[in-house]
């Protein structure tokens, strides 16, 4: 298979096509700023052969925390981008979420061979570990309600539910569909939970290009689930729109977001996204501005990555750029009205109302995360040789993320602090 330099992978996006062209494309410039136009607070080191490392800000506490695959969690303070500390948690390969105002993230770790899993909460100031729950099943996609001091987490066939101040488990919701969690989003000005599973096969496995999936609406309160629907087949990246009240859920096999209406838990569109070269990598959201940001990176095809601007509230393209090469993931400020999308050739800013580049800065990475009161943000690079994997092989590690990947693991980690405001 055909090797290229990469820097961290990531999950998410998307774009519309006709006839093997982009509709309304243009593309981006290289970036022209050197990282002193746009000042670089600070870059350390973090960890060696980390290329499936996370970050996540609590803004309230202004803290960054970056997961390793080593099982380490390093917490950051984002106005100076000074290493803070360091907790060794229970597993490997974690997704996070913070629970603004209470004081606590949440990490799911899954072990490297797959035989395990937990979820860990975490002092989100100091970074300190305060609980650390053994899983029975493999937990995939977790969202916080911290108004009323939960955790959602999802798990094969329900959803558990964990006291955010405490990182107690407290129950587990039943779904009544069988299969493997996917995502979960909650709705909290219509008190809606939603669960998305992979269907699996009589024995309890995935099958290679996913099985039949569905997406589950649930009452939290009274944990009772009030539908289940299908959608399109692996829905691993989602977005929410509380403002419209749109759950928007994209298919890479299908290549098709469904728009799913939060009030009756039901599919009111489903938008066609192209063919196989365009499978997403990122998805993204400005509420405010009315807009899903879908990231294609071009992984397989040569590496010429799109974004592409959704209207929340149709699901028509307003607009759809080529950006730079291999771009991975995106952070939104709704303030500002800005997208930040992260590429192997720079770092994109645009204006989420109408798509425009604004500024480019030769800043590289693969994940990003952003502090908006401190309008600091954090990226992470890391040097890798790796080969590109097809899309099914792709897929199954989302849900499998033990098994082996094609990717060298002596590269080194470096988390870059940046402010975006001057």
């Amino acid at each position: 298979m055909r090797r290229r330099t990469a820097l961290l992978a990531a999950a998410g996006g998307a774009l519309v096509l006709a006839g093997g062209r982009a509709v309304g494309a243009v593309t981006a410039s290289p970036p022209s700023t050197s990282p002193a136009g746009r000042p670089i607070l600070n870059s350390i080191a973090l960890a060696v052969g980390s290329n499936r490392s996370n970050v996540a800000v609590d803004e309230s506490t202004g803290r960054a925390f970056v997961s390793n695959e080593d099982g380490t969690i390093q917490v950051l303070d984002t106005r100076t981008g000074a290493l803070v500390h360091s907790v060794a948690v229970a597993d490997a390969y974690h997704s996070m979420v913070p629970v603004p105002g209470l004081g606590h993230l949440f990490a799911i770790g899954v072990t490297r061979d797959g035989v395990g899993a937990s979820v860990s909460t975490l002092d989100a100031r100091t970074g300190r570990l305060v609980r650390t729950v053994r899983m029975a099943s493999n937990p995939h996609g977790l969202t916080a309600d911290a108004r009323a001091g939960r955790v959602y987490v999802g798990v094969n066939d329900g959803v558990a539910v964990f006291d955010a101040r405490t990182g107690v488990l407290l129950r587990t919701i039943q779904l009544g569909v069988r299969g493997v969690p996917v995502g979960v989003a909650l709705d909290a000005r219509a008190g809606r939970l939603f669960v998305t599973q992979e269907g699996v096969t009589a024995t309890g496995l995935v099958p290679i290009q996913g099985g039949a999936s569905t997406v589950s609406t649930i009452d939290p309160r009274a944990g009772m689930v009030l539908r289940t629907v299908p959608v399109g087949t692996e829905p691993y990246l989602s977005a929410l729109d509380e403002r419209t009240g749109h759950l928007f859920l994209v298919s890479t096999i299908n290549m098709t977001i469904d728009m799913l209406d939060t009030h009756s838990g039901r599919v009111v569109r489903t938008i066609p996204l192209g063919g196989p070269e365009l499978e997403p990598d990122a998805i993204a959201l400005d509420a405010r501005a009315g807009r899903v940001i879908l990231v294609s990176s071009g992984n397989g095809h040569g590496g010429v990555g799109h974004v592409t601007l959704l209207d929340t509230r149709t699901g028509a393209t307003i607009k759809t750029l080529a950006v730079g090469q291999y771009p991975w993931a995106a952070a939104i400020d709704e303030r500002r009205s800005r997208a930040y999308v992260v590429s192997n050739s720079g770092t994109y800013i645009l204006d989420t109302r109408t798509g425009a580049v604004l500024k480019s800065l030769a800043v590289l990475g693969g994940k990003l995360a952003l502090d908006r009161r401190a309008q600091r943000l954090v990226v992470l690079g890391s040097q890798a040789t790796h080969q590109t994997e097809p899309s099914w092989e792709r897929g199954l590690r989302r849900w499998a993320p033990w098994l082996n990947q094609k990717t060298a693991d002596n590269s080194t980690l470096h988390a870059l602090t940046i402010d975006v405001w001057h």
